[in-house]
């Protein structure tokens, strides 16, 4: 088992979780305790309150574990953003270093899972290339999915760059003249995810404002509704719309290749008002 590299995480939780079994087997004298002391952190329950998230590494427990870990520079830099993330107090906040993560990572040539997984969690562009693959007339050439969206706008290179992500993510592979889509699905810790879903859904939000301005009416079904829902419903709101998305995917969504299009299908539901405090 090699040592973890800090680069490949998402959560300083999960690299500590891996780094103790790594070290339990390849680090002379090591144990949870011993860790602790050679940190000089007062708790010898230290390695165990972070694996259990009792506690967030942040100030001088994050410092003393990426000292005594032994972290490489460019580890400890990735490391120190993700316990700004993990740590970061507003909505806002935790975006813009998602962000700075997501950019440092690419700059650094990352080509790793962890970017691999931000990149198909934040680009819808991503998944409507991958549902094209079901279009029966598909070829597997850049020029063809270029020319076969409707409004979207991608270069050759950015197809092409985006199939090498599918691919490597093991979503998408080539036999002979097209492509082929494989179901798998993707795992992102529950935070990151959370705050990669908001961004998508902001692309999404913007790419229903352009197809209001690009497509017809008769293209395109557009509805909006409001209303007020007592308390004790509202989650069975929530429960009913979750049914209804995946009602019309198993009855509409393609099963194989068809003659069609690829469409958007948006849900969303948030509340207008708030209690008084």
């Amino acid at each position: 088992m090699k040592k973890p590299n800090a680069l490949n995480y998402l959560t300083t939780w999960d690299y500590v979780k891996d780094y103790d079994l790594w070290a339990q087997k390849n680090r002379t004298g090591y144990s949870k305790r011993t860790f602790a002391k050679w940190a000089k952190v007062q708790s010898p329950n230290f390695i165990s309150l972070l694996i259990s998230k009792k506690r967030t590494l942040k100030g001088e427990w994050l410092e003393k574990f990426i000292s005594t870990s032994q972290m490489t520079a460019n580890e400890s830099a990735h490391f120190r953003r993700l316990s700004d993330f993990e740590n970061a107090k507003s909505t806002s906040e935790r975006e813009k270093i998602f962000v700075e993560i997501r950019t440092k990572l690419t700059h650094d040539g990352s080509a790793n899972l962890v970017l691999d997984q931000l990149e198909i969690l934040t680009q819808p562009e991503l998944w409507i290339l991958y549902h094209m693959l079901d279009l029966s007339d598909q070829q597997a050439t850049a020029l063809w999915f270029k020319h076969r969206l409707r409004f979207l706008k991608m270069s050759g290179a950015q197809v092409d760059e985006a199939f090498k992500t599918l691919q490597r993510l093991g979503l998408v592979e080539r036999e002979k003249e097209v492509f082929h889509s494989k179901e798998k699905r993707l795992n992102s810790p529950d935070q990151i995810k959370a705050q990669s879903n908001a961004m998508y859904h902001k692309h999404i939000l913007q790419e229903s404002a352009l197809a209001l301005v690009e497509l017809s009416a008769e293209e395109r079904a557009f509805g909006s509704m409001t209303a007020t829902v007592e308390q004790e419903k509202i989650q069975d709101l929530k429960n009913e719309i979750n049914k209804f998305g995946q009602y019309l995917m198993s009855k509409y969504a393609s099963k194989g290749s068809v003659d069609g299009e690829v469409f958007r299908i948006n849900i969303q539901l948030y509340p207008l008002t708030k209690k008084r405090i």
